[in-house]
């Protein structure tokens, strides 16, 4: 306690309501509002965000930066919690896991019908063209231009 109290003596007052709120905000379970969640939900809010607390260790005391810190952490996992982005995040699976899984569900052996396919013969013998001499003709266009 005496090591507290001689933490919190040099802080001025304003910083010390700032101290109250930020351990206020980390302790409770404050949801952050929507249209806020959706500006800090993305890299330039989380860096803005960043950027605002780092502030706090140049120009107030390390204790004020350790305090800002931790409730940048959790504005920034509330935010993504109340946009759905950390549920996206946690609960669909990567690309890596779907393509192993579609390799196992699609790895199995060559049925009848594709043997029987491929021994079958081809349906166009050369591959010459028949009609050589053939030129599409254009129907009426009723006066439409031609593209």
């Amino acid at each position: 306690m005496k090591s507290f109290s001689k933490l919190i003596k040099g802080i001025k007052q304003e910083e010390q309501i700032l101290v109250i709120v930020l351990v206020i905000y980390a302790l409770l379970d404050i949801k952050t509002p929507k249209p806020i969640a959706g500006m800090v939900d993305n890299m330039y809010g989380k860096l803005f965000v960043i950027v605002i607390t780092l502030t706090f260790f140049i120009q107030n005391k390390p204790v004020l930066g350790v305090l800002g810190l931790i409730a940048a952490y959790f504005f920034i996992k509330r935010s993504s919690v109340e946009n759905g982005t950390h549920a996206i995040r946690t609960s669909l699976p990567s690309e890596k896991i779907k393509s192993s899984d579609f390799e196992k569900y699609n790895n199995f052996p060559t049925t009848l019908e594709e043997e029987v396919v491929s021994k079958m013969a081809p349906l166009v013998g050369s591959t010459k063209a028949v009609n050589v001499n053939f030129k599409p003709v254009l129907s009426e266009t009723h006066d439409a231009t031609v593209l």
